[in-house]
């Protein structure tokens, strides 16, 4: 730990680099290599068991399949980039999802090169300060839903700054067989429930209204009747 600290302070976030391009040399690359190894084994057989920290799915058990992800952006930081407890192991899509986004409460501390201790300094679900399950669930349909409350909670936030919403947009698609047998129609549904979550209530409507007034316009039909319910609509859509 101390070789690769002051492999940090010299390079900063560039210590953690293993590409063609990096400064390292090859003995450095090889102590790199090795710690994301120790860690990502450690994490995926005992601190996270094999789950992404975010989304909650199951990872393989194959280590280029996921990501070893830093909490806190390691951008321009020393201290952050081979802290333990600003590692955690994310899906390839929620660890891509976030890019930059500040997680910190306190903007001010976004600067600051150390880890913030406690889940009150965080404003999403922190691997390491907060239980995921008491912030988020599985619904029925396999989706990731909030159950920490109303407003911009963790769990709410957690969804939408990690993408989760496209996940659960194909969990809740793959749920209704009648979209399963059309791969265009399947990819029409994924798109309008992405778009039916997002902020913008009437431009989303006017986009889908045909598509919707397909979905919904079977009041005998079962597979309607359940998404009419999963979205909180009436046969007519609205």
């Amino acid at each position: 730990m101390g070789q690769l600290r002051e492999l940090a302070k010299q390079h900063k976030n560039l210590a953690w680099d293993l590409g063609d391009k990096s400064n390292l040399k090859d003995s450095e690359k090889a102590l790199v290599r090795k710690f994301k190894k120790l860690v990502k084994d450690h994490l995926y057989h005992s601190g996270q068991r094999n789950f992404c920290c975010y989304c909650g799915s199951e990872l393989s058990d194959h280590q280029a399949s996921y990501d070893l992800e830093h909490c806190i952006s390691k951008n321009g930081m020393a201290s952050l980039v081979f802290e333990f407890r600003n590692l955690a192991l994310s899906c390839k899509p929620c660890n891509g999802g976030k890019h930059a986004e500040r997680i910190r409460v306190f903007p001010l501390d976004d600067y600051a090169d150390s880890v913030s201790e406690g889940s009150d300094k965080y404003r999403t679900v922190h691997p390491h300060f907060d239980k995921w399950s008491e912030h988020l669930a599985f619904d029925e349909y396999k989706r990731v839903v909030a159950i920490d409350g109303l407003g911009l909670t963790k769990g709410r936030l957690t969804i939408k700054l990690f993408g989760i919403e496209k996940k659960n947009a194909t969990a809740l698609a793959n749920h209704f067989d009648m979209f399963r047998s059309d791969a265009s129609s399947r990819k029409d549904w994924i798109d309008f429930y992405r778009t039916f979550k997002s902020e913008d209530v009437k431009e989303k409507k006017q986009k889908y209204k045909s598509f919707l007034e397909k979905l919904v316009s079977l009041p005998g039909d079962p597979a309607a009747d359940e998404l009419r319910r999963v979205l909180g609509l009436t046969v007519d859509g609205n």
